[in-house]
């Protein structure tokens, strides 16, 4: 069982350490992607129509836009699967051009799908559904619950915690091994915890987490704040996505005080 959670903990982790360069990367795998140019961006209306265009078959769902001049903007698509298959597009903000297309939830370890299949093996292990979330989510329990065993097995009763943190010098054999096994595990007791609490929460937020520690923390809500319709704005109303972007930088400034920007905006398509 040790052995196991060593090894989906190394895996998260070293996973972790990767993806969470996953932009500097991309850039260095797939730089004609990233080539976006510099010039005034066009009106999302307008560069949705241009991509939708250029790739038939594709509605675009999401769009996250550059954050800086010169970055491009990332379309999520809904593919019919007919002509088109993609479901994420990279596309210059300046001419609507398409620097580059892929299915995201393709694995491989080729340059386009790479740091996707990384962040997947990272996020569920590439399980299906949620399968990978619990598999996860059990091995953090299980980690917490190992940690809490060798703590009460390693505690000093009555001795001084030197005696348990420090191999004792000249030790040999089985003693040595064990000693060593003892004080490494003490010494990283605090870390692994932290990436075994934080991995259930990723992981299995509202299942096992939110109410394992509800009578102890308070939580808002588990998911980012959205720009959500008030009571008296119940009727739908089909609006373009540049009227879109205007209004959630104006409900953005008027409701989340002290936020005066959004950074790195993301829309969604009705559904």
């Amino acid at each position: 069982l040790g052995l196991t959670l060593v090894a989906l903990l190394l895996t998260a982790s070293t996973t972790g350490a990767v993806v969470a360069f996953d932009d500097e990367l991309e850039r260095w795998l797939l730089p004609a992607w990233h080539a976006a140019g510099t010039g005034p961006a066009l009106p999302v209306d307008a560069l949705v129509a241009r991509v939708e265009t250029r790739l038939p078959g594709c509605t675009v769902r999401q769009i996250r836009f550059a954050r800086e001049a010169g970055d491009p903007a990332v379309l999520y698509l809904d593919p019919d699967g007919v002509r088109c298959a993609h479901t994420q597009a990279y596309a210059a903000p300046s001419t609507g051009a398409v620097l580059g297309a892929r299915t995201y939830e393709r694995s491989g370890l080729g340059r386009v799908h790479l740091v996707p299949t990384l962040y997947r093996l990272h996020a569920d292990l590439l399980l299906p559904g949620e399968a990978g979330s619990w598999v996860r989510g059990l091995s953090a329990i299980g980690w917490l619950l190992t940690a809490a065993a060798g703590l009460y097995l390693a505690w000093p009763r009555g001795r001084r915690w030197r005696t348990v943190l420090v191999p004792t010098r000249g030790a040999r054999g089985v003693r040595a091994a064990f000693e060593w096994h003892r004080a490494t595990a003490l010494w990283l007791l605090g870390p692994t915890l932290v990436f075994a609490a934080s991995g259930l929460a990723l992981t299995l937020p509202d299942a096992v987490f939110r109410p394992a520690v509800a009578g102890i923390a308070a939580f808002g809500p588990s998911r980012p704040p959205t720009v959500a319709a008030r009571a008296d704005e119940h009727r739908p109303v089909r609006i373009g996505w540049d009227a879109a972007l205007a209004t959630a930088h104006h409900r953005a400034e008027r409701e989340f005080a002290p936020l005066r920007a959004l950074d790195g905006v993301r829309l969604d398509r009705a559904r």
